[in-house]
């Protein structure tokens, strides 16, 4: 059986637009984009724009597990992500020119001495130094189903 017009239109389902300018706003938008899948090839820092952006395929922790067919199922999305006033950009455990390499992002932190660090998983990270926090995240497009739960060991 498949979904209900009624349930898609559910708020619930509606796409996430968040914006953070501090640390704590910075942390609410990283919960939301733990085990967000980035491809490399998708990061792009416009340095006469003070911009790096990108855009991530990011699990829906904020919606609750729901049963397809028997089987637990949750949502996935895409979303794009941009920052702004930031004046370079640095990364670590990754081959930047690499394009089928894709990014398991854990968590965002912003840290006083104005940088922003993306950890990743394996140990790869991405550290923007940054004027002031500004990021921008909108979720895109329909979200879909599937049937992983990221698993954290």
């Amino acid at each position: 059986m498949s979904q209900k017009i009624s349930e898609l239109l559910n708020p619930k389902h509606a796409p996430i637009m968040l914006h953070a300018e501090d640390h704590e706003d910075l942390h609410f938008l990283s919960a939301h984009l733990q085990d967000a899948l980035i491809p490399v090839s998708g990061l792009d820092y416009h340095k006469e724009k003070s911009r790096f952006h990108f855009t991530a395929n990011r699990f829906r922790w904020e919606l609750d597990e729901e049963e397809y067919e028997g089987n637990p199922t949750y949502y996935r999305t895409h979303c794009q992500l941009s920052f702004g006033h930031i004046n370079a950009v640095k990364h670590k455990g990754f081959d930047p020119v690499h394009p089928t390499h894709i990014l398991y992002l854990l968590a965002i932190r912003g840290h006083e001495n104005g940088t922003i660090t993306l950890h990743c998983s394996d140990g790869a990270a991405i550290r923007l130094h940054a004027e002031k926090i500004l990021c921008r995240m909108s979720d895109v497009g329909e979200h879909w189903p599937t049937k992983h739960l990221p698993i954290h060991q």
